[in-house]
């Protein structure tokens, strides 16, 4: 893959928005709220070429958690007084819905991501049940969830997924040291790529360009997840109670909205109506579906720069739209 740089994801723009006006929130939302409902209508009810309805609910499934995100997204951007320092932590939840655009985009790719989707969080469980067991062994209260409820119900779920006994040993053997059962070879669960690894396996065209370009927003916002400099200062600049060292040059209400309350926003807003633009592409004959996602895009793609570009990197010709 090549490597991301801004040269080569940069989408110019050749006409502006109204820098004076904002983004209509209250109506893309409530666009928003009905391509999901639409989206995993179809996910659900109509058979997807190649996955089994478990497999497409799971991409359904996906779409909604993404908007229980953006949900607190927008609780939590409106503190306001001495709670907006926490209203800078809606960038980091921001990065979830992202996020999940990658996974869904790499899903729709085949139905063996949404196999690699689930085996590697069951894996995770797994890995998780093993060192609570192995730190609580001592403890007679825990004896009855490690020996058996903890064990029966990843059984179970294992079983649906179909993860061998193989890989089952192999972690073990991995985590706990324990020789690998006679004959038995070992067996590893693939871990499903985080969005660097997801361009890698995407193949080069308009949807790879469309992610390469998000990507970008996807690596700033880590910066807030992981806790680095600009997290900190963000939260100190609009706490009123902060003693700061100098005198702010700009008005702090229009500052915070344009670098925390729309980023967080918009971005989190933009990842799920494009998630469901790659889901309604797949379902032509849902004209309802369509209709909203251009009612939602039509906002999105006239008043924001990000908006403008994803639209005409990717779902411009996705949506069908004549230009």
């Amino acid at each position: 893959m090549a490597k991301i740089t801004v040269s080569n994801t940069a989408y110019v723009h050749t006409d502006d928005v109204d820098e004076t006006g904002r983004v209509n929130a209250g109506p893309i939302n409530d666009a928003m709220e009905e391509c999901v409902e639409l989206a995993v209508f179809s996910l659900k009810r109509v058979p997807l070429a190649g996955y089994s309805e478990f497999q497409a609910r799971q991409i359904a499934t996906l779409l909604q958690s993404m908007r229980w995100t953006h949900r607190a997204i927008r609780r939590i951007l409106s503190f306001e007084g001495e709670d907006r320092g926490m209203a800078v932590d809606g960038l980091s939840l921001a990065r979830i819905p992202v996020e999940g655009l990658f996974s869904i985009c790499l899903m729709l790719e085949g139905p063996q991501w949404v196999d690699c989707y689930l085996r590697d969080g069951w894996k995770k469980q797994y890995v998780r049940f093993l060192l609570q067991r192995e730190e609580t062994k001592l403890l007679k209260r825990f004896d009855d969830f490690s020996n058996r409820t903890g064990p029966r119900n990843l059984d179970l779920l294992r079983q649906i997924l179909g993860i061998s006994e193989a890989e089952v040993a192999t972690i073990y053997f991995d985590e706990i040291g324990t020789s690998m059962p006679g004959g038995m070879k070992r067996a590893t669960i693939e871990q499903f790529p985080t969005p660097a690894g997801v361009l890698a396996r995407i193949p080069q065209g308009d949807k790879n360009n469309m992610l390469r370009r998000l990507y970008h927003e996807y690596r700033w916002l880590c910066s807030f997840v992981h806790g680095l400099s600009d997290a900190m200062i963000y939260k100190v600049l609009v706490d009123p109670k902060s003693n700061l060292p100098f005198e702010p040059q700009l008005d702090l209400n229009n500052g915070f909205h344009r670098q925390v309350r729309e980023p967080a926003y918009l971005t989190s807003l933009l990842s799920i109506i494009q998630a469901a633009a790659e889901i309604a592409a797949l379902f032509p004959g849902n004209l309802k579906l369509a209709a909203e996602l251009n009612r939602a895009w039509k906002e999105v793609s006239t008043d924001a720069l990000l908006g403008r570009a994803i639209w005409a990197l990717r779902t411009k010709a996705l949506l069908g739209v004549v230009p």
